[in-house]
């Protein structure tokens, strides 16, 4: 959302007038209708967003507003019980930041590094219950039929080899799938079955949840995303949250669909559907959302290379600053000799392509360092590791080939390039980290997106624009900047040590 939008949705849940609005921030009314429909921007010099916070978080005292307030923002209901903290969450929320919890992006990064090959291929036989029955189409209510009609949906698409793809909507509350434990493991080990089995998973995520719900639901569910069948989508624009709707669809065998309403008393419908035409309906529903949704983020495994090069060549070329954190030294401070020789010797299929790749995202490199600030997170292996000549090019996971490695005066004219660039480029740095890199590279570009590759086998990369989970990687990642920040001489002098040494 943009801030006109955001703003405008603010005045309309509020019943603010403009005159109110205007009156608090001490301009002119009409000049309000302007900045709501998006004709005018706010000046960046005044605190007007300070304000307009301090404003709406009057606003927001009991607790359905409470809840509404936290769904917007992405923070925890109870810490948003003081106007402070409700001021704090807002201001982040219209300056196009959602402020993730630290943990919960080190947590999604720790499972992504932690998924080996074992989690991805292996296949178990899912034990379905008896109980489920065989039922015809069906209504069932709570979360016991809701429990019920999703099993029983999970194992009909298991059992039918024709289905190709599965279809999944939800923005009612999870508690009927997270307050059941033998039900949760059941839905976990099915849904991985069907991952595993080739069929597409299209998801169309709630952004109304909490940012670090997502996070951690990502996390939780990497063995799936690993298996490289799932599509994560998203609707951009804000919902009132008064209905609320689950959707559960396989084309040709059935669907499970209910629907409540925000603060309901009773039981819901739970509508597990067989009849053909019904699935049609839902089906068409599902596209039609569908097509008013965006990619949550993209997903490749080794066999998309050829997406993932791509990608990644769109994603550098945006023009921003940027911080990178790295398993290994960065292709594109690569000197061009260096990635020659590596690409030949290593013998890839097409390996002057991917040379064409390598000096097309340096050249993007070049033209953003010289305008934009761009910070460099490394780890410097062992000087031993690299006189026996064991450190591996970042890029070998991409292609299930064995590891590229660097010659020794390979790796040395790579750092000399490095402290050129730096005394150089004012606006490129380099800080050395000294902790576990995890086999990562995470590369964020403010307002533009992040990309979070795992380097080692199985190669997986998610390739993430969505402004919000943007926003609290940036954060992210600017802590980590700013903990291992040095001066710049400092760095050369760190490199050039090293290079001295090899």
């Amino acid at each position: 959302m943009k801030f006109s939008d955001k703003f405008d949705f603010l005045m309309k849940i509020t019943g603010t007038k403009n005159s109110a609005i205007a009156k608090q921030l001490s301009l002119d009314p009409s000049y309000i209708s302007r900045i709501r429909r998006g004709e005018r921007s706010l000046a960046k010099n005044e605190d007007y967003v300070k304000n307009i916070s301090e404003y709406f978080a009057r606003r927001f005292r009991n607790g359905e507003n409470i809840k509404m307030l936290s769904d917007l923002t992405g923070r925890p209901q109870e810490s948003l019980l003081q106007s402070n903290q409700r001021e704090d969450a807002l201001a982040y929320w219209l300056a196009g930041r959602k402020d993730g919890n630290p943990e919960k992006i080190d947590g999604f990064l720790s499972a992504v590094s932690g998924m080996g090959r074992k989690a991805v291929m292996q296949r178990r036989k899912t034990d379905v219950s008896p109980s489920v029955g065989e039922e015809g189409s069906c209504i069932m209510t709570g979360s016991e039929g809701m429990r019920k009609a999703v099993l029983l949906f999970l194992k009909k698409v298991l059992e039918n080899n024709t289905a190709s793809s599965v279809l999944l909507f939800s923005d009612e509350p999870m508690d009927w799938l997270t307050e059941n434990k033998e039900f949760e493991k059941k839905w976990k080990s099915m849904m991985m079955e069907l991952a595993r089995s080739g069929k597409r998973i299209k998801i169309i995520h709630s952004l109304g949840r909490n940012l670090d719900e997502m996070l951690t639901g990502i996390a939780e569910w990497m063995p799936l995303y690993m298996t490289g069948t799932i599509e994560p989508y998203y609707y951009p624009r804000k919902k009132d949250g008064i209905f609320r709707h689950t959707l559960f669809l396989a084309p040709g065998i059935s669907a499970v669909s209910s629907r409540l309403v925000a603060g309901m008393d009773g039981d819901k419908a739970v509508f597990y559907i067989k009849n053909q035409a019904g699935i049609n309906a839902l089906e068409n529903e599902f596209y039609s959302y569908l097509r008013l949704c965006k990619p949550l983020m993209k997903i490749f495994v080794s066999t998309d290379a050829k997406e993932y090069l791509k990608l990644i060549e769109e994603f550098e070329g945006e023009l921003s600053q940027g911080i990178m954190k790295n398993a290994s030294l960065s292709v594109s401070t690569m000197p061009r000799d260096v990635g020659v020789d590596l690409l030949r010797r290593s013998k890839i299929p097409g390996a002057e392509k991917l040379i064409d790749h390598l000096d097309k995202r340096r050249e993007s490199f070049l033209q953003n360092i010289g305008k934009k600030r761009f910070v460099e997170i490394i780890r410097l292996p062992h000087e031993e590791n690299i006189m026996k000549e064991e450190i591996e090019l970042g890029l070998s996971g991409l292609f299930n080939l064995g590891p590229m490695r660097y010659s020794r005066e390979e790796f040395k004219a790579h750092l000399e390039n490095m402290v050129k660039l730096m005394k150089k480029h004012e606006m490129y740095e380099v800080f050395i980290d000294n902790g576990d890199n995890r086999g990562m590279s995470v590369h964020v570009k403010e307002e533009v997106g992040v990309v979070v590759a795992k380097l080692h086998e199985p190669f997986i990369m998610f390739a993430i624009n969505e402004s919000n989970m943007t926003a609290a990687f940036w954060d992210y990642m600017e802590s980590e900047a700013e903990r291992l920040r040095i001066k710049k001489d400092l760095a050369i002098e760190r490199l050039g040590q090293l290079i001295e040494k090899i």
